[in-house]
């Protein structure tokens, strides 16, 4: 009987004052952790988005995901113990993300009461910005052009323009025009002035004749209109050294200014019809690598003709990405929408970048200063592991956390001397440390200052407690059985 009251009456001290099962599971899984990966894991559990993170999670993000803690985590909630403290706490976080994104998008712009009328309305933003590239490149050349204008061609040199019928034709509208015809009434026809616009209208016609969609197509007349409309011009500049070098100029503007912005986003956008359109142009889910700074510069122009609109469109393109992100789970949960999301706004650098991009472009970027945090917070969501599954590491960890408690060593201690009852209350003693051990993790875990409890955790001594009494067991259970009764 002495043997065991020293093995029991140690082994209760040692539990009263030692969580050592978890204590010891926490100190292996947060090994190698420094001081700046423990202050960032902090700070992301203090985080302002309002969205709270487990332990667990804040200490997987800031180490960018090399956290042996998600593994005791997924055991806790798979378990009964575990799993009725954890669910409830999971069970907040929909509501939690939809508040915090929607603030987040109340920032970029309010909810737009016509979200359908966004699409038309930034096509039209964009088709001012094209319309007024193309009158400053005219604008600039436009002194090159007057001085050729009144220029005249020689007979001989005109004689080939002249005989061309599209020439001729072209040249019928123009006289005929009432809008257009008063502007070159004194100019004749070899002049330059008049072969430029003819020669324009040549090339458009080409241009509309060579479209399939088009009822009046016909490819060989489109090909000898755009062929006769460039030997024209040809002619022209040779004889015109300033109408020359005002089409060599007018080119090169249109190929570094115009063009850009014709085929890149801003040219998308004043060529959608609809809202859902207008928004994958200027933020895209799958971006051209490196395109986020033409995308940018698309949102400043656009934002330049009708800020309003633009804000509006960018916020509408995220919302209705996250709203596809809450759609529900087979089992009706929605607690991953937020890694979701994450993942279709930044889940690439790609993403990232562009998201950041346009968020600064945007006449007000406070956005841009607030939604790092945000993505930060959503992307720890994304570490959490479904609970089951690894089924090895499962059962070296609730191993650790019943075998491991100090009670649990005691009576592997006693087991040695034999006995059926003391087998038997050995496996009880080891479910009991297991279920405590389970339930003490989930309120670490799930702590609003979680991290600052797995962090003590992790620098308490208890292991060095649970030695301790180990260690007097010994002494005090072997006196018992070596020195003569009543001796001590």
């Amino acid at each position: 009987m002495r043997f065991l009251g020293a093995a029991f009456g140690n082994a209760g001290v040692a539990a009263t004052r030692s969580y050592n099962a978890p204590g010891a599971a926490v100190r292996r899984a947060t090994e190698g952790t420094t001081d700046a990966e423990w202050a960032a894991a902090k700070a992301l559990q203090d985080n302002n988005t309002g969205i709270a993170l487990s332990g667990p999670e804040a200490h997987a993000q800031a180490r960018d995901g090399a956290s042996k803690l998600l593994d005791l985590q997924r055991v806790v909630e798979g378990s009964t113990t575990g799993g009725n403290k954890t669910g409830p706490f999971y069970a907040q976080r929909p509501a939690q993300v939809d508040a915090a994104v929607g603030r987040q998008l109340d920032e970029i712009a309010p909810q737009s009461p016509d979200p359908y009328a966004l699409g038309p309305r930034a096509a039209e933003a964009a088709g001012d910005v094209i319309d007024k590239t193309r009158q400053n490149i005219n604008a600039q050349t436009r002194p090159l052009y007057d001085a050729a204008q009144p220029q005249q061609i020689a007979t001989a040199e005109f004689a080939p323009i002249a005989a061309d019928p599209r020439f001729v034709a072209g040249l019928k509208r123009l006289r005929e025009d009432k809008e257009l015809a008063p502007d070159y009434a004194n100019m004749p026809d070899n002049s330059v002035g008049v072969v430029d616009v003819v020669t324009k209208d040549m090339a458009a016609r080409g241009e509309a004749l060579s479209t399939v969609a088009n009822p009046l197509y016909g490819p060989e007349l489109a090909g000898k209109s755009t062929v006769g409309a460039a030997n024209a011009r040809n002619i022209a500049t040779q004889e015109s050294p300033e109408y020359a070098q005002a089409l060599a100029e007018q080119e090169a503007l249109r190929r570094t200014q115009l063009n850009p912005l014709e085929q890149g986003p801003v040219g998308s956008v004043a060529k959608a019809t609809d809202t859902r359109t207008a928004g994958e142009a200027i933020l895209p889910r799958d971006p051209l690598a490196g395109a986020a700074p033409s995308n940018a510069d698309a949102v400043k122009r656009l934002a330049a003709e009708d800020p309003d609109t633009t804000a509006a469109l960018v916020r509408q393109n995220l919302a209705d990405r996250y709203s596809a992100a809450q759609t529900e789970t087979q089992s009706g949960s929605r607690e991953t929408a937020g890694a979701k999301f994450h993942k279709s706004v930044a889940g690439n650098d790609e993403r990232s970048a562009l998201l950041d991009a346009v968020l600064r472009a945007l006449p007000n970027n406070q956005a841009s200063v607030t939604m790092p945090e945000l993505l930060d917070v959503l992307q720890a969501t994304m570490r959490r592991q479904g609970p089951g599954s690894a089924t090895e590491p499962n059962r070296m960890i609730t191993s650790e956390l019943s075998a491991a408690s100090p009670a649990a060593a005691v009576f592997d201690i006693v087991k040695s001397v034999g006995g059926s009852i003391i087998n038997k209350a050995g496996d009880a003693t080891k479910r009991a440390a297991l279920r405590d051990g389970l339930g003490t993790l989930a309120d670490m875990f799930i702590a609003p200052n979680s991290i600052d409890l797995i962090r003590n955790a992790r620098n308490n001594s208890g292991g060095r407690i649970a030695g301790t009494a180990a260690a007097r067991t010994a002494a005090e259970a072997g006196g018992t059985l070596f020195d003569p009764q009543g001796a001590r």
